[in-house]
């Protein structure tokens, strides 16, 4: 005879099959009435169901406001932005500058040095 482990298996295996089959036979009415190019019919309702919660959301916003105070906000948006960036490249212009400046700086003391030493060499020697 079978193992025990396997009897419960092949078990399972018939009852998840016949539960199919049942399933199946149950929603075979509902089968016949899906149309055969099922896609087609998904994509039109897919983007009729976009169009229609878009239209509803804008006609719920412009209901609300109108159409100078929503130029407004925007148009006021994009100068907080514009303002802000101008603001960021300004200090990163500053930045540019003091470093350019720090380099101006540290070439002019070398060179200082350089031409001290020069001057030494030059000197005279008793």
């Amino acid at each position: 005879m079978l193992d025990f482990s396997l009897q419960i298996a092949i078990f399972i295996f018939f009852v998840s099959f016949f539960g199919l089959v049942f399933i199946v036979i149950k929603k075979i009415p509902q089968l016949r009435e899906i149309p055969e190019n099922i896609q087609d019919v998904r994509e039109k309702n897919f983007y009729q169901k976009i169009k229609n919660k878009v239209s509803e959301e804008f006609k719920k916003t412009f209901s609300k406001i109108s159409l100078e105070s929503f130029f407004h906000k925007i148009l006021s948006k994009i100068r907080i932005i514009n303002l802000k960036i101008e603001n960021k490249i300004a200090n990163y212009l500053q930045q540019l500058r003091e470093k350019q400046k720090r380099k101006k700086e540290n070439k002019s003391y070398w060179q200082k040095l350089k031409e001290t030493k020069k001057e030494k060499n030059k000197l005279p020697k008793n």
